[in-house]
């Protein structure tokens, strides 16, 4: 292994010093499982959407300044996605914010548009829904995420469709 990291270093630089996200306390039980109880599937909704709301408000409260208050409000907006798509669109909003303030989130970004794109086409705002899977679209194929990139195309693709531009 000592030969072949010389090699590592010159073909890919950046792989020798990987983005950490500093987090220097432990994490605590309570937004772990607040976080498993949102993101739990067998679940009622209801009970979801209360789970991500203390995730969201744990993260709040305890001042983090890494990813956890941004994937506390992702989570929250999946979880009001299909009842509530405003206070979705809410969640998903801050939860962008949050990343765009973080290194080497972009990826999480695309996963945000994704779903506000979703949102935009469901509201009628066809040419925001373009313009959000166009951006994501960018960062998915960079991060060679085929089905991030399948699912953003498939809403540009029915935005399109919608504006009668289907052939594009």
């Amino acid at each position: 292994s000592q030969k072949i990291l010389p090699v590592l270093n010159r073909v890919n630089p950046a792989g020798r010093s990987p983005v950490e996200f500093p987090i220097r306390d432990t994490v605590p039980a309570t937004w772990e499982a607040a976080i498993a109880k949102a993101e739990n599937p067998r679940l009622p909704v209801k009970l979801r959407r209360a789970a991500a709301a203390e995730a969201v408000q744990l993260a709040a409260n305890a001042s983090w300044r890494d990813p956890r208050p941004a994937y506390s409000h992702y989570i929250s907006g999946r979880a009001n996605f299909r009842t509530n798509p405003r206070e979705a669109a809410r969640h998903f909003a801050q939860a962008e914010a949050l990343y765009a303030a973080q290194q080497e989130t972009g990826i999480q970004r695309a996963h945000i548009a994704l779903h506000l794109a979703a949102i935009d086409l469901r509201a009628g705002d066809i040419e925001k829904a373009i313009s959000r899977t166009s951006e994501a679209a960018t960062a998915a194929a960079a991060a060679q995420n085929a089905w991030l990139l399948a699912d953003l195309m498939m809403i540009r693709s029915e935005a399109l469709r919608v504006q009668g531009r289907a052939s594009e």
